[in-house]
Parts: structure tokens; C-alpha cells; sequence
């Protein structure tokens, strides 16, 4: 009763504030301090126990704060400096242990934070990532639709927050993960999943200049969406593609003597961005002809069986 009435208040004096840390070092101290006490609820357990709070109702209330704790701070300063570190650092290492809470409010509630703390401190989640990947990669299975959907959503945050290592963690185990939700029951599962890989895509556009085989396999899965049961899914997807190809106009085989669909483990497939609007038509541009063509000659079809094969 003592915690959740502490909790409870906390809330409540939370909810009325907006606390501004830009030059206030007094400020800062108490935002790291309140912030690393409520997640060493979560973090820091004694041997033998799963969690040091150990009322399920309790934490979701803890991860309930931090959000509005989050919204109601001005985390960065004039120069866009993320402050205090420690803070989000601190949450970001609650959230890879509450992603594997049993009880699935406190599931849905950190996919929710975490997708706040995505838009606001990339370079933390991108450390943080491969720790991260597995409660959102068990949850986005999850028996309750609404877990899945919260999941998928901030995996396609996280994975737009990955650069270096992308290939890797793309290859294993993320795109096999995306394969499975492709035959969800629920359309706002497929549809999640759509937007997932626009939103990886649109990320990925910003700083690379060749396209991988791991964003050829998001591509073709957006591809096999396109065909989607639901209307909504599949003309949602082609407007996916569609945006994609204005970012990306060109795409042609680096090697010029290689036929583009015979070859793909050997080779990438270079982009130019395109200049001016004049560049692209308003529907679809050659890119969209080409991935289409690449991807139903070759990794459509090694989608499809395994589709076939799982």
C-alpha cells in the first residue's frame, strides 16, 4: 500500500509539472536520481526473484510514469544534446528486462515507451539494440493482438535506429521474424508489419547509397503485402513502395555485364537519388519496375518457399 500510494503521488506531481533541464543543474540530479530509483524496480533483483517489485499492478504503474516523466521533460538543449545520458540510458535498460514482463500490460506499456525514446535518443537504442530485439521479437508472436501491434511498431523504430550492424541483425533474426507475420490472422498485424518496413526503408534512404539484400528481402516483403486479402493492406503497401521509389529513382546492377536477376548473393544494387521532382512520375518510377522484376524472379520466390516450408 506504502509504494503504490508513493507511486500514485508521484503521478500526480508529475502530471502537473513541466520540468526544463536546459542549464539547471538541480534539476538534472533529481531527474537521474528519480528516474534510476524507479528503474531499479525493475533492473535490479535479488537472487531468486524475477523482479524487485514484485506486484505486477506496481510496475506497470512504474512504466506509466516514466512516460509521462519522459513527455513532461525537455530532454534536449539548444545545441539538440541529449541530457541527462544517464536517464534515458537507465530506461532503455529497464525496458530490455520489462519487454519480458509475464503480465502483458506491462508487455504493451514498454513497446510504448520505447517507441517514445526511439525519436528521442536514436544513439542509445542503437546501443542497446540487440538486447532490446529479443523481448520485442518474442512479443511480436504474442497471443494478444494488441502486444503484437505495440511490438512491431517499435521494432521498426529500433531497427531504424541501427546503421552499422544492420545487415546482420536483419538477416538473423528479424527477417524471418517479418516472413511469420506476413500470415497473421489479424490485418492490423499485416498492416503494422507494412509500415515497419516503410519506416526501415525511409531510414535507411537517409545514409546508405546501395541497397542490401536485406533491404531487397523488406522490399519484397512489402511486395507480397501488395497482395494482401485486405484492400486497405495491399493499396497501403503500393503507397509504401510508391514513396519509396521517389526517394530512390535509379536502381541498376553494379556490375553492368551481370544480369540483374541471376546473381543477387554476389552483388548490391546502387541507387541515385534523384535530383528534382521532374525525375519521377507521380505513380511509380523505375525503380519500382526493377524491384518488382528482381523480386519476382528471385527473392520473391525463396520468400515463398519459406513460406512453404514453415
Amino acid at each position: 500500500k506504502c509504494r503504490e500510494f508513493s507511486l500514485k503521488l508521484l503521478n500526480l506531481c508529475i502530471n502537473i509539472c513541466k520540468i526544463n533541464l536546459l542549464n539547471n543543474n538541480e534539476n538534472i540530479t533529481i531527474i537521474i536520481s528519480l528516474v534510476q530509483s524507479l528503474c531499479s524496480r525493475i533492473t535490479i533483483a535479488n537472487v531468486g526473484e524475477t523482479f524487485p517489485e514484485p506486484a505486477e499492478e506496481l510496475r506497470l504503474q512504474i512504466i506509466e510514469i516514466l512516460i509521462l516523466l519522459v513527455n513532461n521533460t525537455t530532454f534536449h538543449d539548444t545545441n539538440n544534446q541529449l541530457i541527462p545520458y544517464e536517464a534515458i540510458t537507465s530506461i532503455v535498460t529497464a525496458l530490455s528486462k520489462s519487454l519480458h514482463d509475464l503480465f502483458p500490460e506491462v508487455k504493451r506499456t514498454s513497446a510504448e515507451l520505447l517507441c517514445i525514446i526511439c525519436r528521442l535518443s536514436p544513439d542509445i537504442v542503437r546501443l542497446h539494440f540487440k538486447t532490446l530485439l529479443k523481448g520485442l521479437s518474442i512479443n511480436a508472436l504474442h497471443q494478444h493482438a494488441k502486444i503484437r501491434v505495440i511490438s512491431i511498431k517499435s521494432l521498426g523504430l529500433c531497427i531504424a535506429c541501427v546503421k552499422e550492424d544492420y545487415e546482420n541483425v536483419m538477416k538473423d533474426p528479424i527477417i524471418p521474424l517479418l516472413l511469420r507475420l506476413i500470415n497473421d490472422k489479424i490485418p492490423k498485424i499485416r498492416q503494422e508489419l507494412a509500415d515497419l518496413c516503410h519506416t526501415v526503408l525511409i531510414s535507411r534512404s537517409k545514409y546508405i547509397t546501395s541497397l542490401s539484400k536485406e533491404d531487397l528481402n523488406v522490399i519484397a516483403i512489402l511486395l507480397l503485402l501488395c497482395k494482401d486479402d485486405s484492400d486497405s493492406i495491399a493499396n497501403s503497401s503500393l503507397s509504401h513502395l510508391a514513396s519509396i521509389s521517389k526517394l530512390f529513382l535509379y536502381i541498376y546492377a553494379i556490375n553492368e555485364n551481370r544480369m540483374i536477376t541471376n546473381d543477387i548473393d554476389d552483388g548490391e544494387i546502387e541507387l541515385n537519388k534523384p535530383t528534382n521532382d521532374d525525375d519521377f512520375n507521380s505513380d511509380y518510377s523505375i525503380i519500382f519496375d526493377e524491384i518488382n522484376k528482381l523480386s519476382n524472379d528471385n527473392i520473391l520466390k525463396k520468400l515463398l518457399l519459406y513460406h512453404d516450408n514453415h
